[in-house]
């Protein structure tokens, strides 16, 4: 399962990356600067039309929304943890 998670420091995609870690899920982290538009960039609008972090992409189907993403979460990792 390939994962890309897009974060920005201090953002509501914090406890999804305490989540991310505390489940030891394996991703790559993609920290966008707020005050910069990267995240309103064409390529990342169209994995989130809304411009905003947190974003989850899993094998390039994207979702946003923290509280979705941790429910997700959740549900598939949560249960393999060792």
């Amino acid at each position: 399962m390939s994962i890309v998670f897009y974060s920005a420091p201090m953002s509501s995609a914090s406890p999804v990356e305490s989540a991310l870690a505390e489940l030891g899920v394996p991703h790559e982290k993609v920290s966008f600067d707020l005050s910069a538009t990267r995240h309103k960039q064409p390529a990342f609008l169209k994995l989130n039309p809304n411009g905003k972090v947190p974003t989850l992409v899993v094998d390039g189907t994207p979702m946003f929304e923290a509280l979705a993403i941790m429910q997700w979460l959740g549900d598939r990792c949560a249960r393999h943890r060792p």
